[in-house]
């Protein structure tokens, strides 16, 4: 998988972070959405009872159940605003550093209303034309390769801005969703990580995060489930006691 940090300029925010810090801002109850249409609306009931009857360890599911039907929220919501024109995508092209923005029809691919079904979460940076998770408009493919989407920072700031709530209406609208995503799916893995960097069998996080990325349900892209064993690690490292380097260096 290629690197995009590289080709996202230091002004922008990448697709998957700027995706992330919805997904944060919906949790922590910072902002309040506007209704979706009635089109919309029936996609993420559909998707909702699709993700409830597929088969997930009952166990496990409870735990995500509530905070998988908010990152398809945040991921309808986002890809809607895009197509809207309400927030701007872009590419740069790496012929001449120039920035292009990315065209808003198929931010929502049809093939997702047929299928009823929205992914919950954006794992990647880049469009796809053959995938699903990652479909989206023609136009990222410059220079022979398929380029990484972005905002201008300021843009997306002013964006979710937007859609604050004033610290009033937050009180009223009672306690955020705290579901805790992924992280409690992957703190038997975390777990392990901190054994592997305590016995020096790895020399940082990420080489950790490498050895039990197989066992790291979600996203079908290593990296992205090795970036968020990563940051989930760091997250609780100090309040864990969890060592972020072996206690001995390499031979």
């Amino acid at each position: 998988m290629r690197d995009s940090s590289a080709l996202i300029p230091a002004e922008g925010i990448e697709l998957t972070e700027a995706y992330a810090e919805l997904v944060t801002k919906i949790e922590e109850a910072a902002i309040l959405l506007p209704d979706f249409d009635e089109e919309d609306v029936e996609l993420i009931e559909k998707s909702r009872i699709f993700e409830d009857s597929v088969g997930h360890d009952p166990d496990e599911y409870a735990d995500v159940a509530e905070y998988w039907h908010l990152m398809k929220v945040a991921h309808l919501f986002l890809r809607g605003s895009l197509e809207r024109g309400d927030l701007k995508a872009l590419v740069r092209d790496p012929r001449n550093g120039q920035d292009l923005q990315v065209g808003r029809e198929g931010w929502i691919p049809e093939r997702w209303r047929e299928a009823g079904y929205v992914p919950p979460g954006i794992w990647t940076n880049f469009i796809s034309r053959e995938g699903y998770d990652d479909l989206g408009p023609v136009g990222t493919y410059i220079g022979s390769a398929s380029q990484p989407v972005f905002f201008r920072r300021s843009e997306f700031d002013a964006w979710l801005a937007k859609y604050a709530v004033t610290p009033l209406e937050k009180k009223h609208r009672g306690r955020p969703l705290r579901a805790g995503g992924y992280n409690k799916l992957d703190r038997p893995l975390h777990i392990t990580m901190a054994d592997i960097i305590g016995s020096g069998r790895a020399q940082s996080v990420t080489d950790a995060a490498r050895e039990v990325v197989d066992d790291a349900k979600g996203s079908r892209e290593e990296a992205s489930r090795i970036k968020r064993l990563v940051d989930g690690y760091r997250k609780f490292a100090e309040q864990q006691g969890w060592p972020l380097e072996p206690p001995f260096p390499s031979i």
